[in-house]
């Protein structure tokens, strides 16, 4: 076989090249492989299957599309790679303790402070994907009254984090963490709930998980309008860019879905949370030089947020917080 038919068969198995030949020259350049994946034709979220499309991108060989479900307000990818592709890009692709220790250190500044702020004395707190610890770290140094238990899908990470802090973990996904049966006062999901294949069942464990009176914290992207956007902007060129559209822009290819304010609080409403909180959240340090632009950025947003009643939300990133009902 030639190159071209080599490519071509590639194409042709995974998910999404309708017109294989017109991908030929794109697939070349980008080494191509054989990937094993699903298609999605209905919305994860509620099984509708009339949404529209904000775009395509390329992601490990697969042609994704993002789809806009009218009816559950759910933005999702309609392919998933299967399971050992997925863990193994997470294995290769984790982050540095540099990454943790000093670009997020704000955004665990900020979420320590809300975990402590909400939680009574001994109460118990759940940090789920804590990698290895470094929001827990200063829960530890806060409030030492605190019991702390760290989960995250890397044994590597859990042992590190045992090691390092002496605190409770537990490795293995939210399916794992229901069959312990264990409930907490404060649950944080910080970064974490746009990766669960199953996100009509996430919401149900989210709630299992966190004791009547307790609080969750989640931390998402808050990039929709960006990403609507650029979708708008997309839609005026010609249909031939538009058809070898390799990329969204604003949306990161690893997230499944794109979870947009008013759907996070519509879900936690429908699963018992009350009292539900969105808001700000602080930015990743890209660059150190810039650390005087981001406390600019930071203090811009809440000042509209505050000045808006608490409606604005301009950070790339929010955080929502609610109760859940007795």
């Amino acid at each position: 076989m030639s190159d071209d038919d080599t490519i071509a068969a590639v194409l042709s198995r995974n998910v999404g090249f309708n017109d294989p030949a017109r991908w030929l020259s794109y697939a070349r350049k980008h080494g191509f492989r054989d990937v094993e994946a699903s298609k999605i034709v209905a919305c994860p979220g509620c099984g509708d299957e009339t949404g529209t499309s904000l775009g395509q991108y390329v992601y490990y060989s697969t042609l994704f599309q993002l789809i806009d479900c009218s009816r559950c307000g759910l933005i999702w990818a309609n392919a998933r790679l299967n399971q050992p592709v997925t863990q193994q890009h997470f294995e290769d692709a984790y982050k540095g303790e540099d990454y943790f220790k000093m670009k997020r250190s704000k955004i665990f500044v900020q979420l320590a402070s809300l975990a402590s702020n909400c939680s009574r004395k001994d109460a118990s707190v759940l940090d789920i994907g804590g990698a290895t610890g470094y929001l827990v770290e200063m829960l530890v140094k806060q409030r030492p009254d605190l019991k702390l238990t760290l989960n995250d899908i890397s044994e590597r990470a859990c042992n590190a984090a045992a090691e390092r802090l002496g605190v409770k973990t537990h490795c293995g996904n939210l399916d794992s963490l229901i069959t312990e049966g264990a409930t907490y006062d404060t649950v944080i999901c910080s970064d974490v709930i746009y990766y669960d294949p199953n996100i009509r069942r996430l919401w149900q464990t989210l709630a299992g998980l966190v004791r009547p009176g307790g609080t969750i914290i989640i931390r998402i992207p808050n990039k929709e309008w960006l990403i609507r956007g650029a979708a708008a902007f997309l839609r005026l060129l010609p249909a031939p860019l538009r058809t070898t559209q390799d990329r969204i822009a604003f949306f990161n290819p690893e997230h499944l879905y794109v979870l947009r304010r008013q759907y996070v609080k519509k879900q936690l409403h429908a699963h018992g949370f009350a009292d539900v909180v969105v808001r700000p959240s602080r930015m990743l340090r890209s660059f150190s030089d810039f650390i005087m632009l981001e406390r600019m950025g930071f203090g811009l947003a809440q000042l509209a947020y505050l000045g808006s009643s608490r409606r604005a939300v301009l950070t790339p990133s929010m955080i929502v917080t609610a109760t859940r009902a007795f």
